[in-house]
């Protein structure tokens, strides 16, 4: 072999030695690319899991709250049909469908791995079969006059309606036994109930009268049996939610949870060791290169004559760990090509260990030398320079909406029941995260059927600024009256204007977003800066709005309840002054008739009095004038 390649010219022996180092280049782009593929890969099935989490909560919310409120709905009490449940099938179906997906990943064919999948799999029918029994279940019970419970209406109105006389206080007892049921869920009331059903049905065999006795017994019995019927449905509901179907829903989600979470943290820490191995290979393989190249150089400087000692040295030197100097080329003969050669060499593996060396640093913005960025290595390391770059923005893109999502789910959370105030920190950190100029969140004003401006934010600050917008007047009317967002990236000059200390200037974009929450419109969010909205930031922003949606939904409701109950409290201490007023003019009318009683008497007692007086007067009178008269007479006589 050895005596073969002394034959060959030094031009092909070159070829073959530059040839073998190609081959390596191959293999480590070959190698590199892999590996940059199963990054990409396992990104994606992170990115899936992290999806099946989303769904398996929004899943266990729907059941949530189908079971708190969607079972009363008319159309579920109707048609069997309710917005959570159209909305747990469509994440049911989207899980399944995305467990057959990555089913055939790569990561899954570890037996192991394989083993959990198939776990969440069955953990899930398990889920929707306790799901599916809760529905039937809910179904079955009915509300008001459906169901069960209608016909324990029926039933009731069956016995209050009889003309049989029998006692209405046992019979009101019995309703009582029923509501502190249906309010408590407590069995013992079902004893309770029995024993009063036996009480009253014995009380009417003891009646005389036998007309309606049958009629009024047998409904007693029906109301009984319907009672103790849906009493059976609700224990197979679930009295709480720790038992029935409601708890074991419960802990089928809990387990199904827990597997997911570890499916997550198992990818999450196969992608890391992946990026690990891909760089620590990458590296030993340019590693393996140099020294595969240094072997071949050496061994060819042994086959070539002491004409090329120069070459030899330049071998010797990169063969140490260090970059020799460019060889001076004095001749055009093929020890001429193979210095050039070298010479190409050395710089191009100078290019891509420092290249490679920045990659390995996470500097991503690094530029390959232009003169060499048409040969095969720099265009696979510059290949996997963009899909690491790709990835890491990817990757970027993703943790800057979680975040925000996260920074905005703790404000909401946390803050005050102000909704002045929570605007207030929700718009200036809106605009700072979008790195925007200015912002408005404008609220339904539902007395004046208007929307009203709650928060302004431009240039760090806060602005007093209160402004009216009718629905359908102007872009922010419109959005909220189309319920959908509007993007403007032709802004009119006289639409809005960002003024600072250097001037004033036009906004070039406008992003109003409706703040909606089940197809009901709370208010809005207009943001203005001078830099396009990109569709993440688009989305982003969506994303808030429903959050904010949410809390400003709940916060109207807690405000008016609040608005209610001090108006109540209001009237009552109104009512209650009047109270105490009514109570002291009667104490004062009170006063006042015994003052005229007892001036009444004494005026009683002046009179009889006075009578007294009189009646002795006339007696007086009458004596003086019978003495008169008897004077008279004595006078006459004489």
């Amino acid at each position: 072999m050895k005596t073969w390649i002394q034959k060959l010219p030094i031009r092909f022996k070159l070829l073959f030695a530059f040839g073998s180092i190609l081959l390596m280049s191959v293999w480590i782009i070959s190698a590199g690319i892999s590996s940059i593929q199963n990054i990409i890969s396992y990104n994606e099935l992170s990115d899936r899991i992290n999806g099946l989490n989303v769904a398996a909560l929004k899943m266990s919310r729907d059941i949530q709250e189908f079971s708190d409120r969607g079972f009363k709905k008319e159309e579920f009490l109707k048609k069997n049909k309710s917005e959570w449940l159209d909305s747990y099938d469509n994440e049911y179906v989207f899980i399944l469908n995305e467990l057959d997906e990555i089913t055939s990943h790569d990561y899954f064919n570890i037996q192991s791995n394989k083993k959990n999948l198939d776990s969440l799999r069955s953990k899930l029918i398990v889920y929707n079969k306790n799901v599916k029994s809760l529905i039937l279940a809910f179904s079955e019970r009915g509300f008001q006059d459906y169901g069960v419970e209608g016909k324990l209406r029926q039933a009731i109105h069956a016995v209050e309606d009889s003309n049989y006389p029998y006692e209405k206080a046992s019979m009101l007892m019995l309703r009582r036994h029923e509501k502190d049921f249906f309010l408590r869920k407590d069995l013992k009331y079902r004893s309770k109930f029995n024993n009063g059903i036996a009480a009253l049905s014995s009380q009417v065999d003891s009646t005389k009268q036998d007309e309606g006795k049958t009629e009024i017994k047998n409904s007693l019995k029906k109301y009984q049996s319907q009672f103790n019927y849906i009493i059976e449905l609700e224990t197979k509901i679930g009295l709480d939610s720790k038992s029935g179907l409601r708890g074991a829903i419960d802990k089928n989600f809990q387990s199904l949870e827990n597997v997911l979470s570890g499916l997550t943290e198992a990818v999450k820490l196969k992608n890391h060791t992946m990026v690990r191995q891909a760089l620590i290979t990458l590296f030993a393989l340019l590693a393996l290169q140099v020294i595969v190249g240094l072997i071949l150089v050496i061994f060819y400087a042994e086959l070539l004559t002491k004409a090329i000692n120069e070459i030899k040295s330049a071998l010797v030197s990169l063969s140490r760990g260090s970059f020799p100097d460019n060889m001076i080329v004095r001749t055009k003969d093929e020890i001429a090509d193979a210095k050039n050669a070298l010479n190409n060499l050395v710089d191009r593996i100078r290019a891509a260990v420092q290249f490679a060396q920045d990659l390995g640093k996470g500097n991503l913005n690094i530029e390959y030398k232009e003169e060499f960025k048409e040969d095969v290595l720099a265009s696979a390391i510059i290949n996997m320079k963009g899909q690491l770059v790709d990835a890491d923005k990817q990757q970027k893109s993703i943790n800057w909406l979680n975040e925000g999502m996260a920074t905005f789910g703790e404000i909401l959370k946390n803050n005050t029941d102000n909704i002045s105030e929570l605007g207030d920190e929700i718009i200036s950190q809106l605009v700072n995260y979008l790195g925007a100029n200015q912002g408005a969140i404008y609220v339904i004003n539902e007395e004046e059927n208007c929307l009203e401006s709650v928060a302004t934010y431009a240039y760090n600050k806060k602005k007093y600024v209160t402004k009216k917008i009718q629905v359908g007047q102007g872009l922010v009317g419109q959005s909220v009256l189309e319920k959908s967002y509007i993007l403007l990236k032709e802004v009119p000059e006289d639409y809005i204007k960002i003024t600072s200390g250097l001037g004033e200037a036009t906004a070039r974009n406008v992003i109003i977003v409706p703040l909606m929450i089940n197809e009901q419109v709370m208010g809005a969010i207009e943001l203005a800066s001078f830099q396009n909205f990109t569709n993440l930031e688009i989305r982003f922003v969506n994303r808030v709005s429903e959050s904010i949606a949410n809390i400003l939904s709940s916060k109207k409701i807690a405000e008016r309840t609040r608005l209610l109950l001090e108006e109540a409290q209001e009237k009552a201490a109104a009512l209650s002054a009047q109270d105490e007023e009514l109570r002291q003019n009667a104490e004062e009318l009170q006063a006042t008739q015994e003052e005229m009683e007892r001036q009444r008497n004494e005026l009683l007692q002046e009179v009889e009095h006075l009578k007294k007086e009189l009646k002795n007067a006339k007696q007086m009178l009458k004596e003086i004038k019978t003495e008169s008269q008897q004077k008279d007479k004595e006078y006459l006589v004489e």
